[in-house]
């Protein structure tokens, strides 16, 4: 599979998503549905990394498969940050966030995996 999920931390708060070229959306959506079963398993909020840096291409019909996800993300999802988003996905991101106003300071971008923890935990930080 060229999408893996798993635990980013022992505590099992941070969903870790990490992405290979190529990959499909059949597995993208396996993915998504095994970190929601995974998240499920919890009883407390998750936030997630969505590793993107092993990504150049994005499969075709991008808008219709990720409109989708963010209509059914589970309600216990406080943050996402993307990691190595290309300008597709930046652009991308901007358009759903002008969409979805309703999940507008839910989706973030950092450059590096050291990056979207500290962006994490300082937005735990700040709902506490």
């Amino acid at each position: 599979m060229s999408i893996a999920v798993e635990w980013d931390d022992e505590e099992r708060t941070i969903l870790h998503y990490t992405f290979e070229s190529p990959w499909t959306w059949e597995e993208y959506h396996a993915a998504i549905a095994r970190a929601w079963e995974m998240a499920a398993e919890v009883d407390h909020p998750t936030d997630t990394i969505t590793d993107m840096r092993n990504s150049r291409l994005l499969p075709d019909n991008v808008f219709r498969h990720v409109r989708q996800s963010m209509v059914e993300i589970p309600e216990s999802t406080r943050t996402v940050v993307i990691v190595g988003a290309g300008m597709l996905v930046q652009a991308l991101l901007n358009i759903l966030r002008r969409v979805y106003r309703n999940q507008d300071g839910l989706f973030f971008t950092a450059e590096t995996l050291e990056e979207a923890r500290e962006l994490i935990y300082s937005r735990r930080e700040t709902d506490s």
